[in-house]
């Protein structure tokens, strides 16, 4: 019986479950025969270790979607973790935002501090864009999705047809963070994922599962910018995070959801 309600759980397919914060960061769980895989590890809220044990007591492979903090803030509970290199660079700059995020959310954030100590960063080990790792039954691909960040990457599940994305490519994409690349690397992304065997993608701060078509809006969206107005978005959690959002639809019928990116303001055309 489950009894850890640091996190709600939605089961994606045998042996593939998705979790949630309270702030709505998520991560995946995949359980193969031999060993199990944590796609992200969220924000550092609850007992995920704990949570995670009473779902299977098979060895844990962390693979960390990408080097921001609401992705990475679990890793302590954790042995095993990868990033890829390229994003190596962005874990001094989430050390230094860490106070500025106490204060928004209100608490401290111990385990997000003690992830991005240099003592658990050092731990932590370089991932392969083309990575396979072989869970028993299952099957894990890695696979690079700049755009978000330049080391972005997603985990493919062939037997399942699932990709999990992280925030590799999102209904209201970020690019004006620490470490996001230009518009055109992410259009480059789109149309690689578009190309992947793939019927539905898991995200980084969605409890849902999201249809391959929904991409052609995704990308949709980024032939806006500079041809409708933008507005002026000031991140709430960090505020020197600020860029310019362009709408594409405000409620899309088949995700029921905005539709939406931005970019940062020096990178908007008048």
């Amino acid at each position: 019986m489950n009894t850890n309600t640091d996190f709600k759980l939605q089961e994606i397919d045998t042996g593939i479950y998705q979790l949630q914060d309270e702030r709505e960061n998520c991560a995946t769980l995949v359980i193969g025969t031999q060993k199990a895989l944590l796609f992200d590890t969220m924000l550092g809220l609850g007992d995920l270790k704990g949570f995670i044990h009473q779902l299977t007591n098979l060895p844990v492979i962390v693979i960390n979607s990408h080097g921001h903090f609401d992705h990475i803030g679990g890793n302590c509970q954790f042995d095993e973790i990868y990033l890829n290199q390229r994003d190596f660079e962005l874990l001094p700059l989430m050390r230094g935002c860490i106070e500025e995020l106490e204060r928004t959310h209100k608490r401290p954030l111990s385990k997000l501090r003690e992830s991005l100590s240099e003592e658990q960063v050092a731990k932590i080990r370089p991932l392969a864009d083309d990575s396979v790792f072989d869970l028993g039954g299952l099957a894990i691909e890695i696979v690079a999705l700049p755009g978000h960040t330049a080391g972005s990457v997603g985990a493919l599940i062939r037997e399942k047809r699932l990709l999990l994305a992280g925030d590799a490519a999102t209904p209201q994409m970020c690019l004006f963070m620490d470490g996001c690349q230009p518009l055109p690397v992410y259009q480059k992304t789109l149309q690689k994922m578009m190309n992947l065997e793939f019927d539905t993608f898991l995200l980084g701060h969605f409890l849902r599962t999201f249809p391959k078509e929904i991409l052609h809006k995704f990308m949709e969206c980024t032939e806006i910018v500079g041809k409708k107005r933008g507005h002026l978005l000031v991140y709430t959690w960090i505020n020197r995070y600020r860029g310019m959002v362009y709408f594409l639809e405000m409620r899309n019928p088949q995700i029921n959801d905005i539709i939406c990116i931005i970019i940062k303001e020096e990178s908007a055309e008048s």
